[in-house]
């Protein structure tokens, strides 16, 4: 499995805000709260006794999607950022959206996401049901 980098998610969020508007401090990479964000970074890729906390590259790209719209990780993006990151995971792991998928399906996963009304085991299956292997 190959995960993302701080800078591949940090440049992700300046993209983002750059195409579509928004705030960005540069100081920070637009970095709200750093900390969370090492933790995501280490999270996805940790193990338990040897063996991986999230298994599949599923539940890994929930992960990313899920932490990164809600603890608010940068200043401004973040609905944008988590669902481009998860996608973006997903490609580099050879798995592409099938071509039903709309522009509005994802914004209305980010917003249950964002609302809360979406846990890691729906992301997961959500993404799952959605992409096809390379």
């Amino acid at each position: 499995m190959t995960y993302l980098k701080r800078e591949d998610i940090t440049s992700l969020n300046r993209m983002l805000i750059d195409s579509s508007g928004g705030y960005y401090n540069s100081l920070n990479s637009n970095l709200l709260k750093p900390n969370s964000f090492n933790w995501l970074i280490q999270y996805v890729k940790e193990k338990h006794f040897g063996i991986k906390r999230l298994k599949s590259v599923f539940e890994v790209a929930s992960a990313y999607c899920f932490f990164i719209i809600n603890d608010h990780i940068f200043n401004d993006g973040n609905k944008r950022t988590g669902t481009a990151t998860a996608l973006f995971f997903l490609e580099k792991n050879g798995y592409l959206l099938k071509d039903k998928v709309m522009d509005s399906d994802l914004e209305k996963l980010a917003l249950s996401v964002g609302s809360k009304k979406s846990d890691l085991k729906y992301i997961s299956q959500w993404f799952k049901k959605r992409t096809v292997k390379k």
